[in-house]
Parts: C-alpha cells; sequence; structure tokens
C-alpha cells in the first residue's frame, strides 16, 4: 500500500483529487460536480490514471524494486 500512496501524491493535484475522490466511494457524476469537469472526462482521467499507475507498478518489477508478497505491489 506505501507504494500505491507514493504514486497517488505524485500524481497532479486534480488526478490526485480523483483519486480521494474514487476512494470515498462517489460516483462519477458526484466527482464531476465537485471538481468541476464532466462525468465523461472523470472516466476518461481515471482510466489514464489507472492505466499510468499499472505501468509504474509494471517498471518498478521489471528493474526488480518490487518485491513478490510485499504490500508495495498493485
Amino acid at each position: 500500500m506505501a507504494w500505491l500512496y507514493r504514486q497517488i501524491a505524485r500524481l497532479n493535484e486534480t488526478d490526485r483529487s480523483l483519486v480521494l475522490l474514487l476512494l470515498e466511494g462517489l460516483s462519477y457524476r458526484e466527482m464531476a460536480k465537485t471538481l468541476s469537469i464532466s462525468e465523461q472526462n472523470v472516466g476518461v482521467k481515471i482510466h489514464r490514471i489507472k492505466l499510468t499507475l499499472a505501468q509504474r507498478g509494471n517498471l518498478g518489477r521489471n528493474l526488480g524494486r518490487n518485491h513478490a508478497g510485499t504490500d508495495d505491489e498493485l
């Protein structure tokens, strides 16, 4: 989990806010209203955030930075 929180901290402010709102259980509509963006934009941004985090996780595994069985993996 520590790895994930470090990666969230590296996101830009809007993306970080989206992740935190998502973790709080808000709907796309609620997130859109909170951040003054469209629901469609929320969906696109969340998709891209997930891709970014997955790519960072794969990079770490490929470089041997993550160890099997730790909480630091995706």
